[in-house]
């Protein structure tokens, strides 16, 4: 069943400025609330709002003529009735394919719309390279800031990005917890270090005391990989205000875990 919410018409003031540390942990939905919905569609972003999440994390690829648009992965098999490298279709051509769940593909400017709409943020996973810079900077530029986290695992783009757009707060995606990744993420004007070990067996183990004060030293927010095993988030719930916020698949879950440890998360109307 497609979840359903009344869209309010909201006016969101330039600039908004993220609460750091937070007031409470933030739980971000891992390409919308994906453990019910299909993932980067408009019924994921809907129903993150709808299970308590404070911020829905989508993902953007560009297409051969530079729309960005909201999808994973750079093939379109898995998650459309489409196929082939999605860097190969126009994306008047995208009209005509679908994802899983019969919803069209959503363009940036569709999502952010619709986030805008609902109050509730977005954490932009840029997946393409620097070529994607340019198409996602001039959307960004089209409407007021409502607190967008822009995210990727490349150095470079992310640099790019923040010597243009100080306004919009940058995340750096790691797959190592060493000084040298803090170093990198500094370096380039990060406002977070977002550590990617959602397969690891114990990944709060490899969250080093020294990882966290040196990343509170460097003034960067943490933000961990997309979980949902309970023990997990009891764990990161433990680790109190040292952490922005967790991205995971069931932002019901993780609110239901996350609520006694670091204050009370809001509940979605």
């Amino acid at each position: 069943m497609s979840p359903e919410i009344a869209l309010p018409h909201t006016s969101l003031p330039l600039g908004v400025a993220l609460n750091f540390p937070p007031p409470k942990m933030e739980i971000i939905a891992h390409r919308g609330a994906s453990a019910y919905y299909l993932e980067n569609s408009r019924q994921a972003i809907i129903g993150a709002r709808n299970l308590g999440a404070d911020r829905a994390e989508i993902d953007i690829r560009i297409t051969a003529d530079e729309v960005p648009v909201v999808l994973h992965d750079p093939e379109l098999g898995r998650t459309t009735d489409g196929e082939g490298p999605l860097s190969r279709h126009r994306f008047r051509e995208l009209k005509e394919i679908h994802l899983r769940n019969g919803e069209p593909i959503l363009t940036l400017e569709e999502a952010l719309s619709l986030s805008h709409a609902l109050s509730l943020p977005l954490y932009l996973d840029i997946k393409d390279g620097e070529e994607a810079l340019e198409p996602v900077i001039w959307v960004l530029g089209r409407f007021r800031c409502a607190g967008e986290i822009v995210a990727s695992g490349n150095p470079a783009l992310l640099e790019s990005f923040h010597r243009r757009n100080r306004h919009i707060p940058t995340s750096l995606l790691v797959s190592s917890t060493d000084p040298e990744a803090v170093e990198v993420a500094r370096g380039i004007g990060a406002h977070f270090i977002h550590p990617c070990w959602e397969r690891e067996k114990n990944p709060v183990g490899l969250l080093r005391r020294g990882f966290l004060e040196v990343s509170s030293r460097a003034g960067l927010g943490i933000v961990l990989w997309h979980e949902e095993r309970p023990r997990q988030l009891r764990h990161i719930g433990r680790l109190g205000e040292r952490i922005y916020g967790v991205t995971t698949n069931a932002p019901d879950l993780a609110e239901r875990i996350l609520k006694g440890h670091h204050g009370t998360p809001a509940k979605a109307p």
